[in-house]
Formats: C-alpha cells, sequence, structure tokens
C-alpha cells in the first residue's frame, strides 16, 4: 500500500537556544581565558563536523572559533530566538572573573579542581561578586562597571550580526543576574524587556511566519548601578533566584 503525504502539513522547524550565547571575551585583566579554554576544547576532542557552513569558512587553524554563538550565528539558517542573559551568571564567573590555569594541560596544579571552581571568580576582587554564591550587593564599582560594559558588548555583537535582523528571527536578552533562567518556569514567565515576558514573547515568535525580525526582538535597556541591588536593570528580576539584594 502506497503511503500518501497530502495528509501531512510541512513541519515547523524553528530553534531557540537558551543561555549559550557566550562571547569570544578577555577577562578583566584582558586575558583570553574562556577562548584559550574553547580552543583547547576543540583540540583535546578532536571535534569536527561535516556540512557546515561556518566551519567552511575558516581556515583549518581557525575552525575551532566556530566554539562561538557570535560566530556560528550568522550561519544558522532556521529561524531563530536567542534568549540569554546580557550578564549571564556562569559568563561573569568563567570569562569575565576567570584565571588562568597554569600548567594546562598535564602540569597544573592537583588544588585547581572541579571543587575549586577551575579558577573560576579567581580574579583579584571578584570572589564574592560572581559565581555560584554571587551577593551582587557584595560587588565593587569596579565590578559593576565591567559587568555593564559586558551587558553593552554582547548586545552590540548580537545586533551587529546580519541574523539578527533576518526575518522571522528574534531574540530575548534579558538583564538579569542568572543563568539558565529559561529553565526556570518562574523566571520563564516573570522576566519582561519591553513589558512582555519572556514566555509571551517566545510564544509570540513561534507562532508568527517569517515576520520582520524587529517584531519580536527585546533588547535590555537597563544597567546596574553602584551599590547594586538585583532590580536595578530590570524590575522584573527575582530577589530569590538572582543573588541577594540589599
Amino acid at each position: 500500500k502506497k503511503c500518501s503525504w497530502s495528509y501531512w502539513s510541512p513541519m515547523k522547524f524553528k530553534v531557540a537556544p537558551g543561555s549559550g550565547f557566550f562571547l569570544f571575551h578577555g577577562n578583566v585583566q584582558e586575558i583570553n581565558v574562556w577562548p584559550d579554554q574553547m580552543h583547547n576544547i576543540y583540540y583535546l576532542s578532536n571535534w569536527t563536523s561535516s556540512d557546515n557552513a561556518c566551519l567552511d569558512a575558516y581556515t583549518p587553524q581557525s575552525k575551532w572559533l566556530c566554539l562561538f554563538p557570535q560566530n556560528l550565528y550568522n550561519y544558522i539558517e532556521p529561524p531563530i530566538f536567542v534568549m540569554n542573559s546580557a550578564i549571564d551568571l556562569y559568563q561573569t564567573a568563567n570569562t569575565l572573573a576567570a584565571e588562568p590555569i597554569i600548567g594546562f594541560p598535564g602540569e597544573e596544579s592537583s588544588q585547581i579542581s572541579y571543587w575549586s571552581g577551575y579558577n573560576s571568580s579567581a580574579a583579584p576582587g571578584w570572589k564574592t561578586c560572581s559565581g555560584g554564591y554571587a551577593q551582587i550587593k557584595l560587588c565593587s564599582k569596579s565590578n559593576i562597571d565591567h559587568m555593564n560594559a559586558y551587558m553593552d558588548n554582547i548586545e552590540e555583537v548580537l545586533v551587529k550580526a546580519s541574523t539578527f535582523r533576518k526575518r522571522g528571527n528574534g531574540a530575548f536578552i534579558y538583564g538579569c543576574y542568572n543563568h539558565n533562567a529559561e529553565l526556570s518556569s518562574l523566571n520563564y514567565g516573570v522576566y519582561k524587556v519591553k513589558g512582555v515576558s519572556m514566555q509571551v514573547a517566545l510564544s509570540s515568535w513561534w507562532n508568527s511566519r517569517l515576520e520582520d525580525a524587529s517584531k519580536h526582538s527585546y533588547l535590555e535597556s537597563g544597567r546596574y548601578s553602584y551599590p547594586a541591588a538585583v532590580t536595578d536593570a530590570n524590575p522584573t528580576c527575582n530577589n530569590w533566584f538572582d543573588g541577594i539584594s540589599s
């Protein structure tokens, strides 16, 4: 018996990555800690992929740069909706506030391990401001200045990409000091940018049909002051999930 495909409607295929837009960015001392780690991971894992337009665009020595979303983003063909914090808690600890692991790979100190956070939040003055037990009210003025600059940077990188303006795409970039907020049913429904919650923004984009990207783009305009409170950048940020405000 022959199958009749007339009963099937075309499949909708879109992508909505959450909390993964990690920048190629140095730490507060302008050392490329995170980029160097990604470079090492690329070669240690023998990372390979076929039929990949990003990889095809780079020389063999530079293909590892496709590990960074800001480079891969322009090669994404299906409609994409990026959800990310402009000041992601994990990025702050592992990019801005991280220190190099001296001797890696193979000759690093045994004191640097999973339990020490692999030198995340190890930059001078960042221990109480970043990481899993961060309290944003304890961030120094220097910390806040770096964090606000990072927020500017991630939004500039996103907006400059041609993919950001491509019809059918969108983004929800919030200013809350969190990581993986998209996986929290509370924050998913509470966080708002331009008066629209993440849940409503994603649903509206998902149900749209190749509309202008500006209709589905929500970028955080708020920034943190000093001394900082959880809701400085965005009044919908969550005091329980995003640190402890004063």
